[in-house]
């Protein structure tokens, strides 16, 4: 797919975007994210990627962004359900997208949200209990990976993919970033065949 000014400007990108755009020489959809994300622009790469997927694969692509971080909350909260249910939820109504299955899904991403609440308290809670700064700043991470991953349940467009990042390993975050870049422009370039 080729991004030009046109496309830019028809889907509403704000002024300094248009420009950065245009004083770089990619036009070809995989090579332009991959230079926003080199080149540390990736809140355009966050606004783009959603505004050219359907609303059918902005579905998949948040059941692909959840997906990849789950493991790490269900590792910190291994009773908690509710953001694997959300996850099949989502995947359900993308299989058969009933007004049933849309509720349920519905239904599955405020308990997800609800799940990533009692995360981020609890996890907290015993970091605050115990009272040192390593312990404190260990328990953050985990707390922040643990709420980022249930929060990213439910979440078509680029909320999906940030929370999903913000639950990744910080030395891990810019190969995951690319990863699921590379997802969605697969979804987008599979939406023209």
């Amino acid at each position: 797919m080729k991004i030009t000014t046109k496309l830019l400007t028809d889907l509403g990108a704000c002024s300094e975007g248009i420009a950065w755009f245009e004083n770089q020489e990619k036009t070809e959809l995989q090579d332009v994210i991959h230079e926003l994300l080199v080149g540390d622009q990736v809140g355009y790469a966050k606004w783009l990627l959603p505004r050219l997927i359907t609303p059918k694969n902005n579905i998949k692509y948040a059941i692909y962004c959840a997906s990849q971080v789950i493991p790490i909350f269900e590792t910190k909260f291994p009773e908690n359900k509710k953001p694997r249910e959300a996850i099949e939820a989502a995947q359900n109504y993308l299989n058969d997208p009933t007004t049933t299955n849309a509720a349920a899904a519905e239904k599955a991403e405020e308990a997800a949200w609800a799940a990533a609440a009692a995360a981020w308290a609890e996890t907290w809670a015993a970091a605050w209990a115990e009272a040192e700064a390593a312990a404190w700043a260990e328990a953050s991470e985990a707390a922040s990976a643990a709420a980022s991953a249930a929060q990213a349940i439910g979440h078509p467009t680029y909320l999906t993919a940030e929370y999903a990042v913000c639950a990744t390993p910080k030395d891990a975050r810019s190969e995951f970033r690319y990863r699921i870049s590379t997802y969605a422009v697969n979804l987008i370039e599979e939406q023209k065949n």
